[in-house]
């Protein structure tokens, strides 16, 4: 996790360096506490809401963008494509970690990719983020263009767009996120152009809006419309799976009856478990403890997790630590938190459902939850009693 977080502040101030050799703007490589300060909300979105960057980071199998998508279109000059190019090589040089084979890039990585230091790393965003700024200097591509001025419908024949909006595609491409990061830079971009008359942006709202188009209709074509209403109440259409963007999730409905227990499965607390089960069908309910189900041919956690995470009514979370398998082995009494258990907790706040903590009393709340309500325990008989107040 600490190298996923060094090689995103990496990317980061890779973004940053394009952002301000893109907008003209003096930027001074010791200034590192600012940078970080400003483009927090930029890091922060790549850490938290993208978690196909993570995967990527995981299995090194990062993409770089098809850019000659946009050729032919009118868009961009080859001179351009060709810049974009290097910014997108850049960032993901930077990514991965490792050489771009076959570009004229390789000798630099290589050269500078141990460097640790902010002011180097944006050195190297500028060795391989130059901009060409001989198209600016033709007529069409300075001045304050307005819908009735020449100028702007000569730019419009030749479809000139600035360099600051090829981060459009760059953006949308690096991330999962629809309406994340590439809002924040998009914003970040607009309020600096927006202080700058001489660029007069006004003449790549067309492109503007190509792009927001072409967004929407690649994000409508891997994602559909989650309808969320009040409550438990959530529908899913045609939707993909939330892990993977090769499955569809065949999610359609809640089961009024289902009630998804999440918990540890060890020997220790297979009586609690059963006790749980026993409250539940006395209330009328399906319990369903994945641990103690068996689905064969079919994948394991779609199948025994989040599709029954999906469909529950509410869900119960049993947040008690069992005590380490190698701690076991010297009767020691050393507990360790089980992953996989906060992991489905995660999955329950994020899919909006009606939870119930349970912790043995012996036992301390993890940190990020010590706010929030728990039923706490001694033993089963006190789970019972509980439990059946808390369902009711």
């Amino acid at each position: 996790m600490e190298g996923d977080r060094t090689r995103l502040n990496n990317l980061s101030i890779v973004l940053n360096g394009l952002l301000r050799n893109l907008t003209h703007h003096k930027f001074d490589p010791k200034d590192t506490q600012g940078h970080f300060e400003e483009f927090a909300s930029i890091r922060d979105g790549l850490i938290l809401s993208s978690p196909r960057l993570f995967e990527h980071l995981s299995t090194r199998e990062i993409k770089p963008i098809n850019a000659t998508e946009f050729e032919g279109r009118g868009y961009f000059t080859r001179q351009q494509l060709k810049t974009l190019q290097r910014g997108v090589d850049s960032c993901l040089a930077i990514l991965s970690q490792q050489p771009l084979d076959n570009t004229i890039l390789a000798d630099k990585i290589n050269a500078r990719k141990k460097i640790a230091k902010p002011e180097d790393i944006y050195a190297l965003a500028i060795d391989l983020a130059k901009i060409d700024l001989s198209e600016r200097k033709k007529v069409y591509g300075w001045g304050d263009l307005s819908p009735d001025n020449e100028t702007y419908f000569e730019a419009r024949k030749k479809w000139h767009i600035s360099n600051i909006d090829k981060l459009s595609p760059l953006t949308t491409n690096l991330l999962a996120d629809y309406e994340g990061l590439y809002e924040k830079i998009r914003d970040l971009i607009h309020i600096e152009l927006g202080e700058r008359k001489n660029i007069g942006y006004i003449r790549n709202i067309d492109a503007l809006n190509y792009f927001r188009e072409r967004r929407d209709e690649l994000f409508l074509k891997s994602v559909s419309e989650l309808k969320r209403g009040t409550g438990n109440e959530l529908g899913i259409e045609k939707n993909n799976c939330f892990i993977s963007d090769e499955r569809t999730c065949n999610f359609r409905y809640i089961d009024e009856k289902l009630v998804f227990i999440a918990g540890s499965g060890d020997e220790e607390f297979k009586d609690e478990v059963k006790t749980l089960e026993n409250v539940l069908e006395e209330k009328g309910y399906e319990p369903y403890f994945a641990l103690s189900k068996r689905e064969y041919n079919f994948d394991a956690f779609c199948k025994k997790i989040c599709s029954k995470i999906h469909k529950s009514k509410f869900c119960i979370i049993m947040l008690n630590n069992p005590i380490h398998k190698d701690a076991k082995k010297d009767d020691l009494n050393i507990r360790t938190s089980s992953a996989n258990v906060y992991f489905e907790y995660g999955l329950i706040t994020a899919l909006r459902k009606k939870a119930i903590p349970i912790i043995r009393k012996n036992q301390k709340l993890p940190f990020n939850v010590q706010n929030l309500d728990a039923e706490l325990y001694e033993d089963k008989e006190e789970l019972y009693k509980k439990m059946k107040d808390a369902i009711d």
